[in-house]
């Protein structure tokens, strides 16, 4: 029988236990206030994650210092009376030292052989945070629907009643209540919707009462004049829900949205896209997308061929098959920049190609990204083509005035006046030499003819007069006298508005004083070039022209060079930066003309002092020509190949000047990654003897393969590459004294090739 009764409760324990630990709320079972049994809601409340964390702990050691008389007795008084549902308000301590109101009930039971107390806790704290949850889901879900442009109803579909508004759609329209009347806001809008979409509403609504549709959403779009008398665009959605009591009782869910915008600009869109598609059947230039992976075309307004004389028939298959053939490579490394172009970038290139028919045009291309993979990199690109080979020499004339211009911006003055033209100093702009001494001034609200003398003073005065009424730019030199000093100073007048001029300032003191110091050797200058004048006209008084050029010309250069060293040490001091720089220009332009100087005296003595013809063996003289220029050599380590050359029918110095011209160009001009390396090669070619100087420097711009023949004429900056620009002009003269030509083939960054023949004589 005692075995019996252990078994029931046992069985009657486990029961108890399953029942604690299935409760949604915390339970806890204590013996005097030591927990015996705990559930995981109770262990959650207290902020432990295993049972054996609070079994065996006293409930006194996690409650709030001033409620444990309170809980204590009523632990004592629970275990001793066995009082039912005892509820006890207090505060516990969870693990993080937190304080949370708790209310417990608890009740007597028999566990595990022992008197004890099942207590269930409320955790008040918890459920204030959620209520406060709720609430503030509410507030903005109310501010939600108040604040979005849509006008939201929820309306009983039996009685009409409008349970929840947001903002009235009639409102949104421009109508007020007055505008209703005796009528609901149904009736009313039934009134102002276009008639072609009535039927769509009552569609909508079929839609939305059919049995199998209830909980389904319906979208219409459809038109409602507004109280100014425009159609908008309004998209409807709505849906019919049923109430859990009965069918009879259902709510329409509706929002209406203002789309008017969407539908104009759909059409707009759609405008655009006729427009579009006009504009590209009718445009005159080519346009097209290609794909960069393999050149080939996506898309173009018309075929690309027939700018170049083709039909689809007999057109070439790659695009790079249109290019002329020495511009093949050119076009390649142009499109290899393609991929990095970034969105709205455009890439401009002017390329050759061959027509049918064999002739050069010129095409003018404008490459932008169309359309770019799921990883960012450009796929297609949109591109535009355009005739250009007649306007070639136009393109030229634009970077000549641009050139012009940026001549013009580089010299700005110091200081810049803005003058009514009664007079009146407007405003002024000085730099920072000037801007101090300005602001001590206070010019701006008075007159010029309150900060000039009197005479200077009517003199701009009448000059802004005539720069007003004609529109040209005037120039006026002051002169202004303190103590000793005098200041020069030269204003440039020019139009702004009607009623007012620009006057631009410049301190000219430094240029004036070095002017006045030179006009003496420029009237000796005048003089020799007035004489070399009378010998230039004439190839057959070369020779005198040269002793000219080597005596008398040099003798004023050298003086004008050492008058202004001499001028630069003695004023170093007291001159400006600008005046420095001024001199130091004076001083270079001398020393540059002093260099061309000995260039022209180079190319002159290419005629007039050139040796009789005779075979000359090449190997030798190249030989002879590397000792020469064994210095350049070394330094820039430039590698010489040549193979063997034959024996000509030359003047020896002359040829030998020719080559070392080239190499020491190529020298010269070489790129910054790799060091120089030349070819020089010779083939019999018919009635001449073609060579072939070929390096890996810099490169040429086809542009100007003819004009780096030129005498004086430069492709680079003398800061960067210094020479007169002679040596080119002097190689073509010796080349075409031998009787051959001399061309280039280069490309930028790719090394140049120069190419010349001379008569083969046997």
């Amino acid at each position: 029988m005692k075995d019996q009764e252990e078994h029931i409760c046992h069985s009657y324990d486990n029961d108890l236990e399953n029942i604690v630990d299935l409760s949604p709320v915390p339970l806890l079972i204590h013996c005097l206030g030591v927990v015996r049994y705990v559930n995981s809601c109770c262990l959650e409340m207290y902020g432990f994650k295993h049972a054996d964390e609070l079994l065996g702990k006293n409930i006194l050691d996690f409650t709030h210092p001033d409620d444990v008389q309170d809980v204590a007795a009523a632990v004592q008084a629970g275990i001793i009376n066995k009082v039912r549902n005892q509820v006890l308000t207090t505060r516990i301590i969870n693990v993080l030292g937190e304080f949370i109101k708790v209310e417990t009930k608890s009740s007597s039971l028999q566990f595990r052989g022992e008197d004890c107390r099942l207590v269930v806790a409320y955790n008040y704290d918890k459920a204030t945070k959620i209520q406060n949850e709720l609430n503030n889901k509410k507030l903005i879900l109310d501010e939600i629907a108040m604040m979005i442009p849509d006008s939201l109803i929820v309306v009983n579909n039996i009685t009409r009643e409008v349970l929840f508004e947001n903002k009235s759609l009639i409102e949104t329209l421009g109508y007020s209540p007055e505008d209703l009347g005796d009528e609901d806001q149904f009736r009313f809008l039934v009134k102002i919707i276009h008639p072609d979409d009535i039927n769509k509403l009552v569609d909508a609504r079929k839609f939305l009462h059919a049995p199998e549709n209830v909980g389904k959403y319906v979208s219409t779009e459809y038109r409602i004049k507004n109280k100014a008398g425009r159609w908008r665009w309004i998209l409807s959605r709505s849906s019919l829900f049923k109430k859990i009591d009965g069918e009879r009782h259902q709510l329409n869910f509706g929002i209406a949205q203002d789309i008017t915008w969407q539908k104009e600009a759909e059409e707009e869109l759609r405008k655009n896209k006729l427009l579009l598609d006009k504009i590209t059947k009718t445009v005159p230039n080519h346009i097209s997308v290609y794909s960069i992976n393999n050149f080939e075309r996506v898309y173009n307004n018309f075929f690309f061929g027939e700018l170049l004389g083709y039909t689809p028939d007999d057109s070439p298959q790659s695009i790079f098959d249109f290019f002329a053939p020495d511009h093949q490579e050119h076009a390649l490394s142009q499109w290899s920049k393609l991929p990095f172009l970034a969105d709205g970038e455009i890439f401009t290139s002017l390329d050759k190609y061959l027509t049918k028919d064999g002739k050069i045009k010129y095409i003018l291309s404008n490459i932008t990204p169309f359309l770019r993979d799921k990883n960012g990199q450009i796929e297609q690109v949109l591109t535009t083509n355009m005739d250009v080979t007649e306007f070639k020499e136009t393109e030229f004339k634009l970077q000549l005035s641009e050139q012009t211009q940026k001549a013009i911006l580089s010299s700005l003055p110091d200081i810049v006046f803005q003058v009514d033209k009664s007079g009146v100093i407007l405003n002024y702009y000085a730099n920072d030499l000037y801007k101090a001494p300005m602001e001590k001034l206070g010019l701006v609200g008075h007159k010029v003819v309150d900060a000039l003398p009197i005479k200077e003073a009517d003199d701009i005065m009448r000059l802004i007069d005539m720069v007003i009424n004609s529109n040209r730019i005037y120039s006026y030199e002051y002169v202004h006298s303190e103590r000793d000093t005098k200041m020069y100073y030269e204003l440039r007048i020019s139009k702004r508005t009607e009623n007012s001029v620009i006057i631009i300032a410049r301190d000219i003191t430094p240029l004036a004083s070095a002017r006045q110091q030179l006009d003496q050797k420029i009237v000796e200058l005048s003089a020799k070039n007035a004489e070399l004048e009378k010998y230039i006209t004439s190839n057959t008084e070369l020779e005198k022209f040269a002793y000219i050029a080597s005596h008398d010309l040099r003798e004023p250069v050298r003086s004008i060079v050492g008058f202004t060293q001499l001028l630069q040490k003695r004023n170093e001091q007291s001159l400006d930066a600008e005046s420095k720089e001024f001199l130091s220009n004076i001083i270079e332009s001398a020393q540059r003309m002093n260099s061309l100087i000995h260039g022209l005296l180079d190319y002159s003595r290419v005629s007039t002092g050139g040796k009789r013809f005779q075979f000359t063996d090449l190997n030798d003289t190249l030989q002879k020509m590397k000792a020469d220029i064994n210095t350049a050599i070394e330094e820039s380590g430039a590698e010489i190949l040549i193979e063997k050359l034959p024996t000509v029918f030359c003047d020896d110095l002359q040829i030998r000047q020719l080559f070392q011209n080239l190499i020491s160009n190529a020298i010269k001009f070489r790129s910054k990654e790799h060091p120089p390396v030349v070819r020089i090669s010779a083939e019999r070619k018919d009635n001449v003897v073609l060579f072939k100087v070929q390096d890996n420097g810099i490169g040429i711009d086809m542009r100007f393969k003819d004009k780096v023949f030129e005498i004086f004429n430069r492709l680079h900056s003398s800061v960067n590459y210094q020479g007169s620009g002679i040596g080119l002009a002097v190689c073509k003269k010796i080349v075409e004294r031998h009787g051959g030509e001399v061309w280039l083939e280069s490309m930028p960054n790719r090394g140049t090739t120069f190419y010349f023949t001379i008569a083969y004589v046997e």
